[in-house]
């Protein structure tokens, strides 16, 4: 029987486990689906799944506005907040909290901004509405997360129920199944505290049985980063924070470094000044909340005070609960293990630990290093501009630009290049021959899916492939490959996008291969933001980056105007400008060959890509760790 169409009642759906929910939520609420309701999805994944079933709904992609705003104010408010003389209590023995906190506030208010948009615009298209039904998430949040992972969760809950609850609607949050994750818990923390047993073990193997080295390095990042410069240090050890790169380094190499592997929470101090602080803090947190300004936080009309004072609840109870014995542990553990080096993956992170360890090095006289690990952006609601180390290994001399012009001054960008794109050098000196006999092999870079993050959400994923999609059909004797990042995002629900709008065109998916060997069988690669775009240049590969939503052509044309001003690539904002780049590209092998040399020459002018960063590296940490900085 056909559901009734009302917008009495207006039921959103923001995951595809919601189109099973909503019919059992329908059954125990009869009095709705007689009164009539409308659907409404907000997510392409949810609608696929409601279009097999043949379920009548209204597509959610026409109530977001199309405008940066909600990534630009995203950045904007956390700093009027941090930046400002009124939090400077929020410190702790030379620890900025504020600083600590700066990324996942961000992130959870560009999630937030980007809802309350969406709740804003359903408000005023339906002003007959009298009742939302939002649907909570199908997952719980995870037994150890990053800060403010379970207000992420709830947002599209809190958004939509602020909002409505604002224009006097009722708002309805069915309760939900207990989620899985709950009931295997405990399986998850037996396994845990048996790996730490065993690793436990093997530290005092190693710490007995093999001699101290000249370099110290206390480090939180992947031995796959690490490896790259760790192998040309003449004697280095290595303490590494995160037990489970046990598994990724091997004995051999665990042998080789005396490595051991320590979480903070090993290292127990003493609370002296702990519980003074605690107090300080939830003082001034008070006193801040019985003077706040509600108009600092409107959006689209509505005051998010509410909202955002609800997470800063979060981020002082955090602080006062955990944040300020891992800072005082923090500093007992390099104390005790007297580090010559801390080199952290990022501090430009969610992740608490690796903003709290470069503070606290800086605090003892002990250098702290980050190495640019991807493709940052400097634009308006960056998520880069906050480095926390001392200093930044920078890929080149145009980053390090950037980032001055930008205002990261707290780190100090040093050019070594990047020792894990090394081998591409060795790529660049081989002869760049046509990837297939004949015909064309487009590589496409799949973007990953973040709804109100600076990823695109489903609705520009699907633009994105659709765009692709509909610039190669044009094209004789054309095939691409798709590549996806390792693990899974959404994969069923891209798979199937993908081969409904590349029917008839030959396609390939490829997930695990490393980019390294996909770059010299392609003739052409189309890239969203992504540090791919820069392997592509290194391998000689004509490159477009295709920016369609307005938050991916802000970033986009931020940080490539300059490479297409010099040549070296090209840029598309439109499906209709992506169309013509790839027919030029596709059918002129100069043209192919002419950009390529230019992306070359461009990489060499304002990047360090030699193939000897790596040795550089461990010069420069050598160097640092016998005081000469």
């Amino acid at each position: 029987m056909p559901q009734k169409q009302h917008e009495r009642n207006i039921l959103l759906l923001t995951e595809a486990e919601h189109a099973d929910f909503y019919k059992v939520f329908l059954d125990a609420n009869p009095s709705i689906a007689e009164e009539g309701f409308l659907l409404i999805s907000l997510d392409a994944e949810t609608e696929q799944v409601l279009s097999k079933r043949g379920i009548e709904f209204v597509s959610g992609r026409n109530y977001r506005t199309p405008d940066t705003s909600f990534c630009v104010l995203s950045e904007e408010w956390p700093a009027a907040l941090f930046e400002s003389k009124e939090w400077d209590f929020f410190t702790y023995r030379g620890v900025s909290l504020g600083q600590l906190y700066f990324l996942p506030l961000q992130s959870y208010l560009s999630h937030l901004l980007y809802y309350v948009d969406i709740a804003a615009n359903l408000v005023a298209r339906h002003p007959s509405a009298g009742r939302f039904v939002v649907f909570p998430p199908a997952k719980a949040a995870p037994p150890r997360g990053s800060t403010l992972i379970a207000q992420k969760m709830s947002v599209v809950v809190d958004a939509v129920s602020h909002v409505a609850a604002h224009s006097g609607k009722e708002v309805l949050v069915p309760a939900m199944p207990t989620p899985m994750s709950q009931k295997l818990a405990l399986p998850f923390f037996f396994k845990r505290a048996l790996f730490g047993f065993a690793i436990g073990v093997m530290n005092i193997v190693i710490s007995a049985a093999s001699r101290p080295r000249s370099v110290r390095i206390l480090a939180s990042d992947y031995w796959k980063n690490l490896s790259p410069y760790v192998k040309n240090i003449d004697s280095a050890e290595i303490i590494l924070i995160d037990r489970t790169e046990a598994l990724n380094a091997g004995l051999k190499n665990i042998w080789k470094y005396r490595m051991r592997f320590l979480h903070i929470s090993a290292f127990c101090a003493a609370a002296t000044a702990r519980k003074a602080a605690q107090e300080r803090i939830a003082r001034e947190w008070r006193s801040v909340t019985e003077k706040g300004d509600a108009g600092r936080f409107m959006f689209r009309g509505v005051s998010l005070q509410p909202l955002v004072f609800r997470a800063l609840d979060g981020i002082v109870e955090e602080v006062t609960a955990k944040i300020l014995k891992d800072i005082d542990d923090t500093h007992a553990m390099l104390e005790k293990l007297k580090p010559g080096i801390v080199a952290l993956r990022s501090t430009v992170s969610a992740q608490t630990h690796f903003v709290i360890l470069a503070h606290v090095a800086r605090a003892q006289g002990i250098p702290s290093v980050e190495m640019q690990h991807g493709l940052e952006y400097y634009g308006p609601g960056s998520v880069s501009k906050r480095h926390r180390a001392e200093f930044t290994a920078v890929y080149g001399p145009l980053t390090k630009k950037q980032m001055q012009e930008a205002g990261d001054t707290q780190t100090t960008p040093v050019v070594i290049g990047s020792p894990r794109f090394d081998a591409y050098a060795a790529a660049r000196e081989a002869p760049v021959g046509r990837a297939r006999e004949s015909g064309v092999s487009i590589l496409c870079i799949a973007p990953a899916i973040d709804p109100g993050g600076d990823s695109p959400d489903s609705y520009d994923a699907l633009d994105y492939y659709s765009a692709i999609a509909s610039a190669v059909k044009k094209i004789p004797d054309v095939s691409v490959v798709i590549k996806f990042r390792p693990g899974p995002d959404r994969d069923p629900f891209v798979r199937a996008i993908l081969a409904s709008l590349f029917e008839g065109v030959p396609y390939a998916i490829a997930q695990r291969e490393p980019l390294s060997e996909l770059y010299p069988r392609s003739d052409i690669v189309v890239s969203c933001y992504s540090t791919a775009a820069i392997e592509a240049l290194q391998c000689g590969k004509p490159l477009i980056y295709l920016g369609l939503s307005p938050v991916q052509a802000l970033m986009g044309k931020h940080h490539f105007s300059y490479y297409v001003q010099q040549g070296a690539m090209h840029i598309a904002d439109t499906k209709e400008a992506l169309a013509e780049i790839v027919r030029t590209l596709s059918g002129s092998p100069d043209a192919r060959k002419d950009l390529s040399r230019r992306a070359l020459q461009f990489l060499k002018q304002e990047y360090l890509f030699d193939g000897n960063a790596g040795k550089r590296a461990a010069r420069w940490l050598e160097s640092l760790a016998a005081g000469r900085r």
